[in-house]
């Protein structure tokens, strides 16, 4: 997948809405149009091979934490996905909880 990561995630937890929000409103070094990733993005990120952590240590992520997806579950769309990268685990989570984001372009 051909995206850019934001070099480090947000730095507090936050509710869906509000992390597309972040996201929409970030600028770095001048850049615009930031997103949340897809769920695609974030599953393909997680390295299921390995464990605390399952992503290279590059990637500058809170492990222990979970991460926002943009995409909503299909079955309850006021719940969206979440991956876990200290053991590459997602789950579906209600979009008033908090949770951190790591924005993509």
């Amino acid at each position: 997948m051909n995206v850019i990561w934001q070099k480090s995630p947000s730095k507090n937890k936050m509710t869906w809405n509000d992390a597309i929000a972040y996201c929409q409103n970030l600028v770095l070094d001048g850049i615009e149009n930031w997103r949340v990733p897809s769920y695609k993005e974030l599953y393909y990120l997680a390295d299921r091979t390995k464990y605390a952590p399952a992503i290279e240590h590059y990637f500058n992520l809170e492990t222990s934490s979970w991460y926002w997806s943009n995409t909503a579950y299909k079955i309850d769309i006021s719940q969206a996905w979440i991956v876990n990268f200290n053991n590459g685990y997602d789950k579906h989570r209600d979009k008033s909880y908090t949770y951190l984001v790591r924005c993509v372009q």
